[in-house]
């Protein structure tokens, strides 16, 4: 295991968005994206976020295109099950995934924030009176 990036910010201005991966590091001579997570499983939105961050990772140029992600689950307490590792789909197959559910939540914060101003504007609060 060779270190590349630890806690490094990583963003696409092509696509619209940014994050910090945990750890870009050479496993076995192959460029790859790990990802730690401490939950009680490996979930499959996991997947979209390592592969978010590797097309921003390539995109950003830096001439080292993960060849792949690992989401690597430690447990928290006793009781959580053992260590696992994932492998991650590919970026081909699954950031056009990301792309559609980054779309729709943008489409749904867009209506909150709508339906926020217009009950702001119905009781006739300010920006100033609210914050």
């Amino acid at each position: 295991l060779e270190p590349i990036f630890i806690e490094q910010t990583v963003w696409s201005l092509e696509h619209g968005y940014a994050g910090t991966l945990d750890l870009l590091a050479k496993v076995n001579g192959e460029v790859t994206l790990i990802d730690f997570k401490t939950s009680k499983g490996i979930y499959a939105e996991y997947d979209l976020q390592s592969v978010a961050y590797q097309a921003a990772i390539a995109e950003m140029g830096h001439g080292l295109p993960p060849g792949g992600g690992l989401i690597v689950r430690l447990p928290k307490v006793e009781t959580d099950p053992g260590f696992e590792v994932h492998r991650c789909g590919s970026v081909e197959t699954l950031l056009p995934t990301f792309l559609a559910v980054k779309q729709v939540w943008e489409w749904w914060f867009a209506a909150e924030q709508a339906s926020r101003a217009a009950w702001k504007a119905k009781k006739g609060l300010t920006e100033a009176a609210t914050a």
